[in-house]
């Protein structure tokens, strides 16, 4: 008999159960069940990595021989070995229980996912077989977890100052688990997952609970010479974010799509098609009814394009071709408008993850972000980036797919561009992009400007809120005081010429970039004039009580500049407009407001033909003065069809 008898309907699934036989080898059956029925027993599914397909092990099943993956097998053994499973448990194992030579049926049981784990009692999460070490590893994680709960916090397990220990964790935290993106809905979604899900490495295990609160104090409690970086357990700390942001009080429905995927842009899938289809159980219903029933059929390509096209024609908005900026490949055949989802990033910092956008402000419900659980709820008089008003979108698709029709207005030319460094050492900088001089009379000589001369200090305050992105908050919540970031700027250029050493590293970092900038020019009026006014008190404005001790001014500079964050270079337009361009942009780049799209993009022309021009995309920008529909508003600019190829 076949290991894999036709399913009776689109919702039923198998059912596992294994033993070990007389001889030794491992005995399965499976049983087809009919999701939600009376009939179904309870059941526990598996979380793990697959690993290498050609990698597997024989066992019995319903049987005749069947050959199962490795990584699956070590989950196999755990059951048939462990006290726990002695009552010998249905489980529910993908790699067995799909059929996966049958694509329709795969894209069946991919769509049940969110049901199959969440009428699960438990999960079984297999990081892997136990290697010399991984015992001491996850028991110094327990201790961690033990640590943050107590209240005195006093006679700490002996564990915790064991240096061994402490790099066992570290091999433990680097398991390819945390990492994949399948793994994620598979912990979080199960009945009362805190203590019914277990994290096995070999036969030691730690609840989800312990997990998720080692993850919170690991920072605090790691000897800093032992493991001076902690990016290993950015995916930890991820998925702890999304438990809580997921069993919160709106179960499901308060993560969109585009958030998650930005927030798991480090994970990793061998499918790229996975990396959307794997998080359906995680996102609310409107956006998991958008990606519909998946398709392995068909190259990734087109999943990415027709998902945007939708998204496009459900939210009455553009901004998902935001992400485009984020989410790119070189060696990507989807259009410039169409995130390539493929694109991976580094776990650096989690700030950089949970808003890595503009239009991931925490006003935009469509979107949003995964911030921090005292950010969740948006304050009354929340922030809000709306570079074209209340207008919906006018977004046509060629029959190919490969060409987006909009419309919007063209705001102005790229004339410069300013430089960007990596690293905090004003006297060894690493320059990472040259500064682009502008060239435009409106920037070199400002009596050819029509407007009377540029005011030093307009100058210098539009430089102020364009480097924090008008926000005082990494979660786009609330606007910026030009006043105290400009107090800020100023103090670390003071200080630095004379010759004061810095409070920490965002000082220093602030003093390398604008010593590779001082001589950037914003209509007649260079960096260096405009960060050295003699008619402003910054010392008084820093006096100020409410203003004292608040320290974000420098903390936005390096959010919106670092390349570990948003990586964004200072623009000037060919009219002295300023911004915030994306690292890829160009000198001759157009900056254009396109109708639905709640921020300013920079578009690149291609090529001009007798049916108009045709643009690239290459991404959001921050445009100072033309964030809230102001150019929907001014009668200087006309709305205009833009082709985005």
């Amino acid at each position: 008999m076949a290991a894999h008898q036709p399913l009776a309907t689109n919702n039923s699934i198998r059912l596992l159960r294994v033993h070990r036989g007389d001889s030794g080898p491992i005995v399965g059956i499976l049983r087809s069940f009919e999701l939600n029925a009376s009939d179904t027993p309870a059941y526990t599914p598996a979380s793990y990595v697959w690993g290498d397909p050609a990698d597997t092990v024989s066992i019995q099943l319903n049987g005749t021989p069947f050959e199962v993956l490795r990584s699956a097998y070590g989950v196999l053994q755990l059951v048939c070995e462990q006290p726990e499973f002695r009552d010998s448990p249905w489980l529910w194992i993908d790699s067995i229980c799909i059929d996966l030579g049958n694509d329709s049926e795969r894209a069946s049981q991919v769509s049940l996912m969110q049901q199959i784990y969440g009428n699960a009692q438990g999960a079984i999460v297999w990081l892997g077989e136990a290697l010399p070490g991984s015992e001491r590893g996850m028991r110094l994680m327990i201790a961690v977890a033990d640590q943050h709960e107590r209240e005195d916090k006093g006679d700490p397990d002996p564990i915790l100052q064991d240096m061994q220990a402490w790099r066992d964790y570290y091999d433990i935290a680097s398991r390819p688990w945390f990492r994949r993106i399948w793994t994620l809905q598979e912990s979080i979604l199960p009945k009362g997952a805190s203590h019914t899900v277990r994290y096995y490495c070999g036969h030691t295990y730690a609840t989800h609970r312990v997990v998720m609160r080692a993850t919170v104090a690991t920072a605090s409690l790691v000897p800093k010479k032992v493991l001076p970086d902690l990016g290993v357990w950015s995916p930890m700390w991820c998925r702890r974010r999304i438990y809580y942001w997921h069993r919160g009080d709106k179960p499901g429905q308060r993560i969109s799509l585009l958030a998650l995927l930005a927030y798991t842009s480090f994970s990793e899938s061998s499918k790229p098609v996975d990396l959307i289809y794997s998080l359906v159980g995680c996102i609310n219903d409107f956006d998991r009814a958008l990606i519909g029933r998946p398709r392995y059929d068909v190259p990734y390509e087109t999943v990415y394009t027709d998902l945007t096209m939708r998204w496009i024609a459900a939210h009455q908005s553009l901004d998902i071709i935001c992400f485009a900026h984020m989410f790119r490949d070189a060696d990507s055949d989807v259009p410039s408008w169409v995130p390539d989802w493929k694109a991976r990033n580094s776990p650096s910092t989690i700030r950089a993850a949970h808003t890595p956008l503009l239009v991931s402000q925490a006003a935009n419900t469509r979107i949003g972000s995964l911030r921090p659980k005292d950010a969740m709820d948006n304050p009354p008089d929340c922030a809000v980036y709306a570079a074209s008003g209340e207008s919906a979108p006018s977004a046509s698709f060629c029959e190919d797919t490969k060409r987006l029709t909009c419309r919007g207005t063209i705001i102005d030319k790229i004339d410069g561009l300013g430089a960007m460094v990596d690293g905090s050492d004003p006297e060894n900088i690493t320059q990472i992009e040259p500064l682009i001089a502008p060239t435009s009379r409106s920037n070199t000589q400002p009596s050819f400007q029509l407007e009377s001369r540029a005011d030093i200090s307009s100058v210098r305050d539009n430089i102020a809120l364009s480097l924090a992105l008008d926000r005082r908050d990494w979660c786009f919540q609330y606007p910026a005081s030009a006043e105290f970031i400009t107090a800020h700027l100023l103090t670390a250029v003071a200080d630095y010429e004379a010759g004061k050493r810095a409070r920490n590293f965002r000082i220093n970092e602030f003093r390398a970039w604008f010593k590779l900038n001082t001589d950037f020019l914003v209509r007649g009026n260079s960096l260096h004039s405009a960060f050295r006014p003699s008619d402003f008190d910054y010392a008084a404005v820093l006096r100020q009580p409410e203003l004292e001790h608040a320290a974000w001014p420098l903390r936005r500079f390096t959010d919106v500049t670092s390349l570990q964050t948003m990586a964004r270079r200072l623009l000037v337009t060919e009219k002295g407009i300023i911004g915030m361009a994306p690292r890829a942009a160009r000198k001759g780049d157009t900056v254009a407001v396109l109708l639905g799209c709640s921020v300013p993009v920079v578009l690149r022309q291609l090529y001009e033909n007798e049916h108009g021009e045709r643009y690239e995309l290459i991404g959001e920008c921050y445009l100072h003065g033309f964030m809230n529909g102001q150019a929907m508003r001014d009668d200087v600019y006309t709305v205009q069809e833009l082709v985005l190829i």
